[in-house]
């Protein structure tokens, strides 16, 4: 008996899907229009305890960290007892941290709580970040491929205690994908979220929160390995919270990325 061509219309669409995350070519280029495509990745809202280290986001250390405001702090391992400026009890305060040098993302105080997919999406990676050391690097940790108008990016998840998916799931924005925790290197429970996004031949981190100071170009962008960070934040806790005049701001062209 000859073979029957495969004509369901479910497998047929999932045929599709596979080849539009797995096959983007990857020498097309893309007209960069700032998305402002991500979610909280948790429910409620939650502090910052780290942020983007605009200067050096990739764990190199020059004794200060510069945050999207522009702010620069001398001593950001430590903020020291008492409240924060202005005296605002610093349990109501969002905003008030203990950041540190050459952090690549955003720390969010979630404790062991339910940690959301920050955009649609299909997971790339859902397992031990260093599999021969569960007390290094991001510990158990997701992430998740993302197309944007034409542009791929890569949101991580880091310190996860449990993971609700598997490499080849396809999820929504809002969707359950795990609990946050404290595996990997890790001082207290807590969810590393970072975003990369294939600019110019590489994968580049961004700052989801963007570069306020309309006076001076974003450090980072700067770097051989930088890129310009604007908001990405369109629902959720922090989509009223970054400067609307980020967006104008022009970035290098992008690349798409077929991994």
């Amino acid at each position: 008996m000859g073979c029957k061509m495969l004509t369901n219309p479910y497998f047929m669409l999932f045929e599709l899907i596979l080849l539009l995350y797995f096959f983007t070519p990857e020498t097309a280029s893309a007209q960069q229009n700032f998305p402002r495509f991500l979610s909280s990745p948790y429910y409620g809202s939650k502090p910052i305890t780290s942020w983007f280290d605009h200067e050096f986001p990739n764990y190199t250390t020059n004794d200060h960290l510069l945050k999207f405001t522009g702010e620069e702090r001398d001593d950001p391992h430590d903020d020291g007892p008492g409240n924060p400026p202005g005296d605002i009890p610093r349990e109501k305060d969002p905003i008030y941290d203990n950041c540190y040098d050459g952090h690549s993302g955003i720390d969010f105080s979630t404790g062991y709580s339910q940690i959301l997919a920050a955009a649609g999406g299909i997971v790339i990676n859902a397992n031990w970040n260093s599999p021969n050391c569960h007390n290094c690097s991001l510990g158990l940790y997701i992430r998740i491929r993302h197309l944007v108008e034409g542009v791929t990016y890569h949101t991580y998840y880091g310190h996860l205690s449990t993971i609700a998916v598997q490499p080849g799931d396809i999820v929504k924005a809002g969707q359950v994908i795990g609990s946050s925790g404290s595996t990997g290197n890790s001082s207290g429970s807590h969810l590393h979220f970072e975003i990369r996004a294939y600019l110019n031949g590489s994968y580049r981190r961004l700052d989801p929160f963007g570069w306020q100071p309309t006076e001076d170009a974003d450090p980072w962008s700067e770097h051989d390995d930088g890129a310009q960070s604007w908001c990405m934040w369109g629902d959720g806790q922090w989509v009223n919270y970054c400067d609307a005049n980020q967006t104008s701001r022009p970035v290098p062209p992008l690349t798409i990325a077929m991994t």
